[in-house]
């Protein structure tokens, strides 16, 4: 999507956070342009030397995760060789393959990774779209299945489809110590992984805990065929043990009886991919397997068809009492409400809610009893989270004890104002993801009723964290009223795209905000020049934390305007990070841009600490070098 970002509810960062943070960005070129000269003058740089080698042999000590690819080991065998005695921790390895022949060389790094006394984990990524990946990957895979016996954890990745190849699998499969299994694809070709692949791991009946197949689609070998039959997931009623199971759901429709037989399942995942036809949907057969699973405390089946006002469905959903976690969409107040009040630990869900199809007129007067008028007996006061999307109104008046809400999409302005009139505990209003061309409520709506439902944020006095897309200055002005916020994040979409514009001077009101400690702007829509910059940075002095995310052609003018105000000694955040998304631009392009995928060429090689922190290549030399 256009200016696609996805983002998480920020937290307050620890004191020890933000110095690991720190130290990760001292890459070589700040030692060598600031430290280093500071600690020569000062006749420090032999003690911190030698501190540096002793800190870079502990770290190395207690690494417990290694990433690198074929550029780091190919003509270092010397290198590779230590790793066994300076990694001695190492439970988890991560190798990149960028070619196919870096495929092939990692059975030649298989024979040190063996001599890992710890490891348990491997992650396996193949990012070259070559034809000649997927065998390779095959004997990759049969010779780990050798070399390593007693692998617990096994992650497998890939450009381009695996096709109706089954040696991957059947390597797979003899690795019957295998506790969890990852599987992912990446490619537009639709036929990406058979069922048929999926029957060898059988073989896993005794071990495995947790299978994630992360592909575009899973089809029949007969998927050409629209009436061939056999489309379901026999070989799960082997692989009784599992206790998370994660699975694209095939086009057309799929038998899950097989999925009774996983009693143990903890955690379920279908997600059904779009397809011009349709979605796949649930039959009530489906349903009634669902309803077996009585151990599951998770369930999502997002853009599972007719689902959530399916009567199979919900009477299953009742059976499900120790669920705490639900994902699933279509739900209909008027009939899952009593549902959801039956499931006791029930503390997070994600919905994007139906309509029950009536005429306009009572339709609208259907959704403010839905909103407003619940039942004491249909609140769900365990519920804590929820993430909500669609235009249909969200019965907010049966969630009184939500403290964070995900917005997915755009709402109505009824549900805006719902929300800040019955979840008077809310602290978190977030955006899981934002394009440049989404605002909060629609552009559509009178400027009146959009700004009467932003100041209506006023009535949530423990909100504290907020996102919010504007269409205009009004909008902006209006969050005013909202004094309690603590960290906002604001987004000014892109005017050329449906929005009303907003100019540089709209963010004045925000300064009335005397609780924000941090303010996070996202300008897709807003170019600025170095007067605009030197202003509102100038503005936002008493604001301690400021982070722009601008067009590439707003960064310099945003760093002029900064040194400017430097310059002039005027008082600015005690904090200010600058960000630039490469996909905002002031023409945007017809086709969609991304932010993921894997990088081409070289990857330096990071070990990780327990925390996850990728340390420095200056504090982690070795590896580093080659």
């Amino acid at each position: 999507m256009q200016g696609h970002r996805r983002r998480s509810a920020p937290g307050k960062p620890s004191t020890q956070s933000q110095l690991l943070k720190a130290l990760a960005q001292c890459n070589d070129t700040v030692w060598e342009g600031q430290l280093v000269p500071r600690l020569r003058a000062q006749g420090s740089l032999a003690n911190v030397a030698l501190s540096c080698k002793q800190l870079r042999v502990l770290c190395h000590s207690n690494a417990e995760s290694l990433r690198f690819s074929c550029a780091n080991t190919q003509n270092h065998q010397q290198h590779l060789e230590q790793l066994p005695s300076r990694f001695p921790a190492c439970a988890t390895v991560q190798y990149t393959a960028h070619q196919p022949h870096d495929v092939s060389h990692f059975g030649q790094v298989l024979p040190v990774l063996s001599r890992l006394p710890r490891l348990n984990s491997i992650d396996l990524h193949a990012t070259t779209t070559a034809a000649s990946s997927a065998p390779l990957m095959a004997l990759a895979l049969e010779l780990l299945q050798l070399r390593l016996p007693n692998l617990r954890s096994l992650a497998v990745s890939i450009m381009g489809g695996w096709g109706d190849n089954p040696q991957p699998f059947k390597a797979i499969g003899a690795a019957t110590r295998l506790t969890r299994l990852d599987l992912y694809s990446y490619t537009d070709v639709p036929a990406q992984l058979t069922m048929g692949n999926l029957s060898a791991l059988s073989g896993l009946s005794s071990s495995l805990k947790a299978l994630v197949v992360g592909v575009d689609q899973l089809v029949d070998q007969d998927e050409l065929q629209p009436q061939a039959l056999g489309r379901d997931l026999g070989f799960l009623s082997a692989l009784t043990g599992l206790t998370q199971l994660m699975l694209p759901l095939p086009f057309s429709a799929v038998n899950l009886a097989a999925v009774s037989a996983c009693s143990s399942l903890r955690n379920l995942s279908l997600t059904a991919m779009e397809d011009p036809a349709g979605f796949a949907a649930l039959e009530d057969p489906d349903c009634r397997a669902l309803g077996c699973l009585g151990q599951l405390t998770e369930l999502r089946l997002p853009k599972v068809q007719g689902t959530g006002s399916s009567a199979a469905f919900l009477s299953a959903l009742m059976q499900l009492q120790e669920l705490q976690v639900l994902r699933v969409d279509g739900l209909l107040p008027a009939t899952a409400l009593p549902v959801l009040a039956g499931l006791p630990k029930l503390k997070e869900m994600g919905c994007i809610w139906g309509n029950e199809g009536e005429a306009a007129a009572q339709q609208q007067q259907r959704q403010r009893r839905a909103s407003r008028l619940v039942p004491t007996e249909q609140q769900l006061s365990g519920l804590h989270s929820m993430g909500a999307a669609g235009h249909a109104a969200i019965p907010w008046a049966a969630f009184p004890q939500l403290l964070t809400v995900m917005q997915w999409d755009q709402w109505s302005v009824d549900n805006f104002s719902g929300i800040c009139a019955h979840c008077t505990q809310l602290r978190e209003l977030a955006s899981c993801e934002w394009r440049a061309d989404t605002t909060s409520l629609p552009p559509d709506v009178p400027a009146a009723q959009r700004v009467a439902a932003v100041k209506g944020l006023a009535k949530l006095p423990k909100l504290t964290l907020l996102h919010f897309s504007a269409n205009d200055d009004a909008e902006i002005a209006a969050l005013a009223a909202a004094s309690q916020l603590q960290q906002l994040t604001l987004m000014l979409p892109d005017a050329n795209l449906d929005t009303k514009a907003c100019s540089p001077m709209s963010l004045s009101p925000l300064l009335l905000l005397r609780s924000l400690r941090r303010l996070e702007l996202w300008l897709p829509g807003l170019p600025l020049t170095a007067e605009d910059a030197r202003r509102l940075i100038s503005s936002m002095q008493c604001i301690p934390s400021v982070a722009f995310t601008v067009m590439p052609s707003s960064k310099a003018a945003v760093l002029q305007g900064m040194e400017e105000a430097r310059a002039a000694n005027m008082k600015v955040p005690s904090e200010f990070d600058i960000d630039v998304n490469p996909s905002w631009t002031e023409n945007p392009p017809a086709a969609a841009v991304g932010l993921g995928g894997a990088a081409e060429g070289f990857v330096l090689p990071q070990f990780v600490m327990p925390g996850g922190l990728a340390m420095p290549p200056m504090l982690a030399p070795g590896l580093m070098q080659m």
